[in-house]
């Protein structure tokens, strides 16, 4: 849900403090409100629990013709606002808070209280060759690799790591360790990237899992689970060859090696099990 502001509170003369460059925008302003209340809009400005529902961070908007987007309440520094109080028990009467704001565009809601980020990370594999029918040269200087002192010839498999983030998740489920070294059976779309992985070109590794602790109070908060699938395509995206496709050396020609499916002389064979990872968390995909 957006936030929701109960507090009454004024900006102070000379605020905001807008600090933009291309894609980023920093926003500074300064508040006041009563002492007592400081604690609450805070906590309404960063983002808050209540009961089962979760109130974002306040998302800051520009006056003007030209809005700023994605620009959301990160930090907020509480000082006392000149004068003391002049009631027992209370130091001060007025607060100033210092609101911090930046860009957090990775903002992608699954629903009021669950929200991702993603981003894509290089990773690679040593993949060692069949090296049977392989040769150096050709013809009557052919020598087989598979020789005495011959090296075994092997390639560099360039792959991506895609790196799924979700916050607040309310409970661990069994799937995060069923599923891993799985791969996924269907066609998934990346909220915020705009891509669509085809099926079988995403490997489940080892997820982690992050208790978020909040100030405000007992089971206000979740889990934050990181899964990092590592999409491998010798391919491509509209005829896939993913990780149930392997070298096919014997099938090799000018035009370089074939990938191809296992199979046992009468079925194809899954080395990697194809599993549904819509099961992690509900509604992610």
């Amino acid at each position: 849900m957006d936030a929701v502001i109960t507090v009454s509170y004024s900006e102070l003369a000379g605020s905001p403090h807008i600090y933009l460059k291309t894609g980023y925008a920093e926003v500074t302003r300064e508040l006041r409100c009563a002492w007592n209340d400081a604690i609450t809009l805070s906590r309404e400005l960063l983002g808050w629990w209540s009961g089962a529902t979760y109130y974002r961070p306040h998302n800051y908007l520009m006056e003007g013709n030209e809005p700023l987007y994605n620009v959301f309440a990160t930090d907020v520094k509480i000082d006392p606002y000149k004068s003391p109080s002049t009631s027992g028990g209370v130091s001060y009467s007025q607060a100033k808070l210092t609101v911090f704001y930046t860009v957090r565009d990775y903002f992608t809601y699954v629903n009021d209280n669950i929200w991702t980020e993603e981003r894509l990370d290089s990773v690679s594999e040593f993949a060692v060759l069949d090296n049977r029918n392989l040769f150096f040269d050709t013809g009557n200087d052919a020598v087989p690799v598979a020789g005495d002192n011959v090296s075994v010839p092997a390639r560099v498999e360039r792959m991506v790591d895609w790196v799924f983030t979700v916050h607040n998740v309310p409970n661990l489920r069994s799937s995060m360790f069923d599923l891993q070294n799985g791969v996924n059976n269907a066609e998934i779309s990346s909220p915020s990237l705009n891509l669509v992985f085809p099926a079988e070109t995403l490997l489940l590794g080892n997820p982690t899992a992050t208790r978020e602790l909040k100030t405000t109070g007992q089971n206000t908060g979740g889990w934050t689970m990181t899964y990092r699938f590592t999409y491998k395509n010798n391919g491509t995206f509209a005829s896939p060859k993913g990780w149930n496709h392997f070298a096919r050396v014997d099938g090799a020609s000018a035009s370089g090696i074939t990938y191809e499916r296992l199979t046992n002389g009468s079925v194809e064979i899954p080395v990697y099990p194809l599993v549904n990872y819509g099961d992690l968390v509900e509604g992610m995909w």
